[in-house]
């Protein structure tokens, strides 16, 4: 019986696996995808030569904080013990946040890599010029997931805002996979196509973060500061997330 079982399940597996591949599949021959993947492959370049551009000693993240230290505390209220984070940069969502402070807008008196990559003309290509542009414009936020299309499509709320956007995105489009959740994440546009740099996902029913949320309408903050806060969330509170394999 128990042999049988075991069976039954692999004999599920392969089949899950088996739809998920066909469907994946069957998207990458639309355009829409094609162009979706296109832009994603083109952020991940981006984002090599910024990283690239950080392991040289290019870009300072101490260097650019000292500019706004008395901003940020100011913004937590003197408790500079808010303002302490030790990131495992072996982990790689913990990685990813460290990166979204450094190379995306998030304080006004401090210099991203994408603004200083626009000012000194480090691309010529037109496309990756483009890319820029649309990090710089991009902005982050807490986001829902409101329908789903089989053609990889999915429409979010901004659940500051209250506004909605459609964007790509083959594993968030996914019928089997929960809608029930909340993102942390940057909406990038481009060229009309709109994606989602995740950095962390919550279920929909932490008091703590919805009230947080809430609070966000009202009161504004850098996002440097609520990338810190959602990362204390995320410590406690974040889901796994499934993150698509562009190339």
């Amino acid at each position: 019986m128990k042999n049988d079982v075991k069976v039954d399940k692999e004999i599920a597996e392969l089949l899950y696996k088996g739809m998920l591949n066909m469907r994946e599949f069957l998207l990458n021959k639309e355009p829409h995808i094609k162009k979706y993947k296109h832009y994603r492959k083109l952020h991940s370049d981006v984002l090599n030569s910024m990283i690239s551009y950080i392991e040289n000693g290019h870009y300072n993240l101490s260097q650019q904080l000292d500019c706004v230290t008395d901003d940020l505390l100011k913004e937590v209220n003197g408790d500079a013990d808010k303002l302490k984070i030790s990131l495992d940069l072996s982990d790689y969502n913990e990685y990813r946040i460290y990166m979204e402070h450094q190379i995306y807008k998030n304080h006004d008196n401090m210099k991203s890599i994408t603004e200083e990559y626009l000012e000194k003309n480090k691309f010529k290509n037109k496309e990756k010029v483009d890319m820029l542009i649309a990090m710089n414009n991009s902005f982050i936020s807490f986001f829902k997931i409101v329908n789903k299309e089989y053609e990889g499509y999915v429409t979010i709320i901004d659940l500051i805002t209250n506004k909605e956007y459609k964007i790509i995105d083959i594993s968030l489009s996914n019928p089997v996979y929960k809608s029930n959740i909340i993102l942390y994440a940057r909406l990038i546009e481009i060229d009309d196509i709109s994606f989602l740099i995740s950095l962390c996902s919550f279920p929909n029913n932490i008091k703590v973060l919805n009230n947080y949320i809430k609070k966000l309408k009202y009161k504004k903050k850098s996002n440097f500061i609520k990338t810190l806060e959602v990362y204390h969330f995320n410590k406690e509170y974040g889901l796994k997330f499934v993150t698509n394999n562009i190339i």
